[in-house]
C-alpha cells in the first residue's frame, strides 16, 4: 500500500499574480440560479445529500440547497487564493497558474485542493475568469484538472523477516515483498480461525508474530503484528498507521474520535511513546521516504 501525489490547479490568463481579478459577484448569480441537480459532476460530489431517484423535486430542492451552500464556500475560499499556505503559483507564459496538493492516502492533501475540485467541476473556474480576463476559450480551457501520479521514488523494501512468537503454526520465513508477508500472515489467521480455546467455539486471542522489516538504504523498522482471525492482513498498513500515529500527524477528526486534545496527544508521544521531537519528525517523513508497497 502507498500514496499518491494528488495536484488541483486553477490557471489565469494574467502575466503576473497581481493581475489577478476573479467576478465573485457573478460566481455567486450563477451558483444561486443553477439547478445542480443536473450537473452529474455535481450530483456525484454532493450525492449524501439527497436521493434524486427518489425523492423527486423535493429531493432536487433539498440537493439544490445544499449543493448552493458548499459552492458559495467554495467561492469564498477563492477571494484567499493568494495567501493560503496551502496554494502556490507560478508565473508561465502568459498565465498565472495557483496550485494545492500533495500526498493522500486516500484523504484530502490539502483543504484549499477539494476547493479547486469543486471550483472546477462546477463549471464556476470559467465563471470567475470571464469578466474581466476574457471569453473562457480565450482563457484557460480546462481549470482545475485533478493529477494522481503514483510515485515510485520512495526507497524499495530489501527484505521483511517474520517469525511466531506464540501460537506456531507456521515455520520462520523471510521473504522480498510485503505481499509474500501478508500471504504468511494470512495463513496464520486461517489458522486461527479453524482453531478454537474454548469449549463454546468462540475464537479467542490471537497470535504474536514478530516482523522486522528492511528497506534498501538500511532502514529497520520492528515491531509485532498480532494475528487473530481476519479477512485481511497487511503488515503495510500496520506500519503506515505506526508512523501516522508516532509522526505526529492524526488528524483533529481522528482526536475528537479519542476524545484528546492536540496537546494532550503529543505530551502522550513524549511520555507514554517516550519520543523526543526528532524522532516524530523522523517518522512522520518516513511515510514519504519508504516504499510500503
Amino acid at each position: 500500500m502507498g500514496a499518491d501525489f494528488l495536484m488541483a490547479w486553477f490557471a489565469v490568463p494574467v502575466k503576473r499574480a497581481d493581475q489577478v481579478n476573479l467576478d465573485f459577484e457573478g460566481a455567486l448569480d450563477h451558483i444561486r440560479n443553477t439547478d445542480w441537480s443536473s450537473n452529474w459532476e455535481i450530483v456525484d460530489e454532493f450525492e449524501n445529500f439527497a436521493n434524486l431517484d427518489e425523492e423527486g423535486q423535493a429531493g432536487k430542492d433539498r440537493f439544490n440547497e445544499q449543493a448552493r451552500k458548499e459552492l458559495e464556500k467554495a467561492v469564498e475560499e477563492m477571494k484567499w487564493l493568494k495567501t493560503r499556505r496551502e496554494v502556490g503559483w507560478l508565473e508561465h507564459k502568459d498565465e498565472v497558474v495557483f496550485i494545492s496538493g500533495g500526498m493522500s492516502w486516500g484523504d484530502l492533501p490539502t483543504e484549499f485542493y477539494r476547493t479547486l475540485e469543486l471550483i472546477s467541476k462546477s463549471g464556476l473556474d470559467k465563471i470567475l475568469i470571464t469578466k474581466h480576463h476574457g471569453t473562457p476559450e480565450q482563457a484557460t480551457g480546462k481549470n482545475g484538472i485533478t493529477l494522481k501520479l503514483p510515485i515510485n521514488t520512495r526507497i524499495a523494501v530489501k527484505s521483511i523477516h517474520l517469525e511466531q512468537a506464540e501460537g506456531l503454526c507456521q515455520e520462520p520465513v523471510t521473504v522480498n515483498t510485503f505481499a509474500e508477508a501478508d500471504a504468511y500472515l494470512q495463513r496464520i489467521a486461517d489458522h486461527r480461525r479453524n482453531w478454537t480455546d474454548d469449549p463454546s467455539g468462540e475464537i479467542l486471542g490471537y497470535m504474536k508474530t514478530d516482523c522486522k522489516v528492511e528497506w534498501q538504504d538500511g532502514k529497520v523498522w520492528q515491531g509485532r503484528y498480532d494475528v487473530n482471525y481476519q479477512e485481511c492482513c497487511s503488515l503495510a498498513e500496520d506500519i503506515r498507521q505506526c508512523w501516522h500515529f508516532e509522526g505526529g500527524l492524526l488528524t483533529d477528526g481522528e482526536l475528537k474520535q479519542r476524545e484528546w486534545t492536540r496537546p494532550q496527544y503529543l505530551k502522550l508521544l513524549r511520555t507514554r511513546c517516550e519520543l523526543t521531537p526528532e524522532q516524530i519528525a523522523n517518522n512522520a517523513a518516513c511515510l514519504d521516504k519508504y516504499a510500503l508497497d
